[in-house]
């Protein structure tokens, strides 16, 4: 590769906006939001656009494997106070995924769609003492009850949290999964052929 090609891969490379960019566009052309594969801090920011400036419903699609649940939490509380998100799902929602779908006020999902849930776990593993990993554990538990129920609202409480603190427990290889097709039985999701036109 000579000196002038390698300039030239630079240059283009130069000119690509970066992820977040990406994202703030297609919010302020669509009013849609893509979730990063992994949920982290770095998605907040976006978030707070979301809500602050684009009053609108927004189409949140929440595919992915998950991630913080600090971060989870400041995300349900968006939106929460926008109160006008539209969770999509195509592919498989994951862990953290899964209860900011559950979070959104309409939700839909495609023949492929799923989510799977867990109990929560440490990330960093349990090199703690006795007394740290006992409230570590009283931690884990509250944050169960709280995604079981949000779970359960999702269901209009047609499965309960108590359904859903099992199906956590019932977990093989650390996740449980419901298709497409139980998450409308589950009244969760409705299908994405009846998606309206408009949004």
């Amino acid at each position: 590769m000579t000196d002038a090609q390698n300039g030239d891969m630079a240059e283009a490379k130069d000119t690509t906006p970066p992820p977040s960019l990406k994202t703030l566009e297609i919010l302020a052309r669509y009013d849609v939001l893509i979730t990063p594969a992994e949920i982290s801090g770095d998605f907040w920011p976006v978030f707070v656009e979301a809500v602050m400036m684009h009053p609108k419903p927004i189409m949140l699609h929440c595919s992915g494997e998950g991630g913080s649940a600090f971060t989870l939490y400041q995300l349900i509380g968006l939106i929460r106070q926008h109160g006008r998100f539209i969770g999509v799902l195509h592919a498989d929602a994951a862990s953290a995924h899964s209860i900011l779908f559950a979070a959104c006020q309409t939700r839909y999902v495609s023949p492929l769609g799923s989510i799977s849930v867990h109990r929560c776990v440490s990330s960093g593993g349990w090199q703690m003492g006795v007394k740290a990993a006992r409230e570590a554990m009283l931690r884990y538990e509250r944050m169960d009850k709280l995604h079981a129920q949000i779970m359960a609202d999702a269901c209009h409480s047609l499965y309960d949290a108590d359904f859903w603190l099992k199906a956590f427990d019932d977990a093989e290889a650390g996740l449980k999964e419901f298709d497409a097709e139980c998450l409308i039985d589950m009244e969760m999701a409705r299908p994405i052929a009846e998606m309206p036109d408009d949004l």
